[in-house]
C-alpha cells in the first residue's frame, strides 16, 4: 500500500508555504489559479470534484459549494493554511458556539465558508506552480506518470531523497 496521506503533505513546494508566510492576515489560504487542468487530469468530470472558489481584494468571497459551471471558480483551495494565534483562538471561539451537530460533521472548506458568512475574513493567497492533491491512488499514479506532471515528480523526488 502507499502512503497517501504522507503525500499530500509533502506534495506543496516551499514557494507555496512562503507566499502564504508574507500573508499579514489571521486567517490565510493558498489556492490554485490553474486549477482546471489538474482537475482535467484527476476526473472524467472535474464540476463533479471541483468546488466554489471565488477571491476578490484578496480575500476569499466563497468556497466550498457545489458548481455547475467553471464560471462560479478562480481557483481552488490546496489544503494549506496559515493561522495567527488570534485567528486559531477566532476559529476556535466560533467553533465552540456552534451546535455539536454541526461542529461534528465540518470540513475544512464548510468551516471557511462559514467563518466567512459570519464576517471574519479570510485571506486568499494566489498559487500557480506545481503541486497534487492526492485524494486516492490514481492520483498518485496519475503524478507518477503522466508526462504533463514531470515538475511535481521532481519535486516529490527531491523530498524523498531528504527523508531519512
Amino acid at each position: 500500500d502507499r502512503d497517501v496521506t504522507g503525500v499530500q503533505t509533502c506534495a506543496l513546494p516551499i514557494s507555496a508555504v512562503s507566499a502564504l508566510l508574507e500573508s499579514t492576515h489571521d486567517i490565510a489560504i493558498t489556492y490554485d489559479v490553474n486549477w482546471s487542468a489538474l482537475w482535467a487530469a484527476r476526473f472524467a468530470h472535474p464540476l463533479d470534484d471541483a468546488e466554489s472558489f471565488r477571491a476578490a481584494d484578496g480575500l476569499v468571497v466563497d468556497i466550498g459549494r457545489k458548481v455547475s459551471s467553471p464560471d462560479e471558480i478562480d481557483g481552488q483551495y490546496m489544503g494549506l493554511m496559515k493561522l495567527s494565534a488570534r485567528g486559531w483562538a477566532d476559529i476556535v471561539e466560533f467553533v465552540r458556539a456552534l451546535p455539536p451537530s454541526v461542529a461534528d460533521t465540518l470540513d475544512m472548506t464548510g468551516l471557511l465558508r462559514r467563518l466567512i458568512e459570519a464576517g471574519r475574513s479570510v485571506a486568499a493567497v494566489p498559487y500557480e506552480g506545481p503541486w497534487g492533491e492526492v485524494d486516492s491512488e490514481q492520483d498518485l499514479i496519475l503524478y507518477e506518470q503522466a508526462p504533463g506532471f514531470a515538475p511535481l515528480r521532481a519535486m516529490l523526488r527531491g523530498l524523498a531523497e531528504q527523508r531519512p
